[in-house]
């Protein structure tokens, strides 16, 4: 049974000249009550709130199509939104799909590496030789930055959901996730700040991503 303190995964599914792009994100249930689908919920709080902090960065040439949540310590507590979020930007001209921005995630635990993630469908002319210069397109980045450092809300929770890292764990020769409390090792997200130097993602470039 889904409970105050478990952790979920949620999948970003974008798609970009038929590419299938996921950004992984994890975040730590911090409220006792919540009601209807916890997972839903999940699921909503990510749709209203980080969404519209990340597709200003993009361009129309990517697609948001749906956000997958799953509880790692409850199986049954899942659920997928289907969604249709474009980016936003109003720059015509866009760098390759395998190019991206990128974020170290900073945390608490210094038994776990810190994170990182990556954003594709960017704007060309925010760039000059592959560093972000555009006052206006890093203040986005700031405030992406901010909001992957933040909690989400739940209805009138706040901070109902913290971002954590999550430790995988080596079983028979291969990693994978916690699947309860107990054997979970996690850190809460400190900070999230962008590189500015462009950088390119080989699982995303054409004939070799999803």
């Amino acid at each position: 049974m889904a409970a105050n303190g478990d952790v979920y995964e949620v999948v970003d599914v974008s798609v970009q000249a038929g590419q299938e792009v996921l950004n992984v994100y994890f975040y730590k249930r911090n409220a006792v009550a919540l009601t209807g689908s916890p997972a839903e919920a999940v699921a909503d709080a990510y749709d209203g709130q980080m969404i519209p902090l990340i597709v200003p960065v993009q361009n129309p040439d990517i697609l948001h199509t749906e956000i997958r949540v799953r509880n790692l310590y409850d199986p049954t507590d899942t659920f997928t939104k289907l969604v249709s979020e474009p980016g936003e930007s109003t720059d015509e001209n866009s760098e390759a799909v395998f190019n991206a921005i990128g974020y170290k995630l900073a945390q608490d635990n210094g038994a776990i590496r810190n994170g990182a993630k990556r954003y594709g469908g960017l704007p060309s002319t925010v760039f000059e030789d592959g560093v972000v210069v555009d006052s206006g397109f890093i203040a986005l980045l700031v405030t992406l930055g901010v909001g992957l450092a933040t909690g989400m809300d739940i209805g009138i929770i706040s901070n109902a959901l913290v971002p954590v890292i999550v430790k995988r764990i080596l079983d028979g020769g291969n990693y994978r996730l916690p699947t309860n409390s107990g054997e979970a090792v996690i850190g809460n997200v400190t900070s999230a700040v962008y590189n500015p130097f462009e950088t390119s993602q080989t699982s995303r470039k054409i004939g070799t991503g999803v």
